[in-house]
């Protein structure tokens, strides 16, 4: 593990200029070296709380409510700018910084300058650059809601020779299933080093329904008493699932994963034959078959005037996304057969008979009979289930930073 500090700092900033081109053409965000590269902390601290994106900050603030009184104590670092404003816009008083793209020196610097004790790395953000500099100024590292896909796995074991020491170094692992308890341990972690609490996203996307918000009632007008398909973080290559609904008579609501994909997204759907609007042009025409919606923030509030949800990132290889955020409202949920991200989460769904995997071409049928898959009776009672496991996420996480 010595030798990689100095690969990072020496062969790291050729590579840059591919990461850029990445980060800028295909995420679409800026890339703020200034903001990520030249900061120091403005005092000193006793954690860091890394996290990656926007999706990921959104999960953390009911967490950040219940530490509210000891968030002074905390320095946070983000990977996107969408998580770094999300984050900030719900905490405006605590110091959150961009993370420099695991380039160790700088990296090394802000952990010293910091003064951190523990280092929090949220839903398994394992960046080697930033582990090697925790260990090397002897700071704490812990893992809370952590998520390995069988594919994270199998590039565990076979890159063991680089990745156990990293894995070995973390003292304590708040996993989201038995199963990936089991193969920590089985990796060499001690068990006593790893405790099994459900994943965050059951205390994030379960709250208090507020269902109002300024779109609401004209896209109640537009839906027309029609059955509405929500179709939530669509990733590019996904509008293709579209095709299979050519001629069905429901409405579609469809939010891109990335903004930047939009005016690509309008084109391409209306080559397909549907009549597209934005949800940002209210009111909506009458005749509109799909509405993109086009900013960010209001998609768990859209999922409440749905019938059906359907998850993006569940039909590419890309791991899911959150599924539970529909069925704050009831609203059932289908997904593709890519939900890495989710295993725990969608076989909890599943049991309790609220969400299924499809196939694209089987989507027709379930929106014609949507009431004979999910039952309205059945699916509120696999909600009440699932929102019990709220309480475990809170026993757990309450205290956690007054040690």
């Amino acid at each position: 593990m010595k030798f990689y500090p100095l690969i990072n700092t020496f062969l790291y900033p050729p590579l840059y200029p591919f990461t850029f081109y990445f980060i800028k053409r295909k995420r679409g965000y800026p890339l703020n070296l200034r903001r990520r590269f030249f900061f120091f902390p403005e005092k000193k601290y006793k954690y860091m709380l890394h996290f990656a994106s926007f999706g990921e900050a959104k999960t953390l603030r009911p967490l950040l409510e219940l530490w509210q009184e000891n968030l002074e104590q905390v320095l946070f670092e983000c990977v996107t700018p969408t998580g770094f404003e999300e984050l900030k816009n719900s905490f405006p008083d605590i110091e959150i910084k961009l993370f420099p793209y695991d380039y160790y020196p700088v990296v090394k610097r802000v952990l010293k300058r910091s003064g951190i004790n523990i280092l929090l790395l949220f839903e398994t953000e394992l960046w080697p650059g930033l582990l090697s500099a925790a260990l090397e100024e002897n700071i704490q590292v812990e893992v809370i809601n952590a998520k390995l896909s069988e594919k994270t796995m199998e590039m565990l074991q076979r890159f063991s020779f680089f990745w156990r020491k990293f894995v070995l170094s973390v003292s304590r692992w708040f996993v989201v299933s038995e199963s990936i308890r089991d193969f920590l341990v089985s990796y060499g972690v001690k068990s006593e080093f790893v405790n099994v609490v459900p994943d965050i996203k059951y205390l994030s996307s379960f709250g208090e329904v507020k269902e109002d918000f300024p779109e609401k009632k004209f896209l109640e007008r537009w839906k027309n008493g029609k059955k509405l398909i929500v179709m939530g973080s669509m990733h590019r290559g996904e509008e293709d699932i579209l095709k299979h609904l050519i001629g069905t008579d429901a409405r579609i609501i469809y939010a891109p994963r990335h903004l930047n994909l939009v005016e690509k997204l309008v084109e391409n759907l209306s080559i397909m034959g549907f009549k597209v609007c934005l949800s940002s042009e209210i009111p909506f025409h009458s005749d509109c078959e799909i509405i993109i919606l086009d900013k960010m923030g209001i998609l768990s509030k859209v999922y409440s005037v749905g019938d059906l949800a359907v998850i993006g990132g569940s039909f590419i290889p890309h791991g899911g996304h959150n599924p539970l955020e529909p069925l704050n409202f009831s609203v059932p949920v289908v997904y593709g057969p890519h939900m890495e991200n989710f295993s725990q989460i969608k076989e909890d769904i599943e049991k309790v008979g609220a969400g299924k995997e499809i196939l694209p071409e089987d989507l027709d049928g379930f929106i014609r009979d949507i009431k004979k898959f999910f039952p309205d009776s059945k699916v509120g009672k696999g909600v009440e289930l699932l929102k019990g496991k709220k309480k475990e996420v809170l026993e757990a996480y309450r205290r956690y930073i007054q040690r």
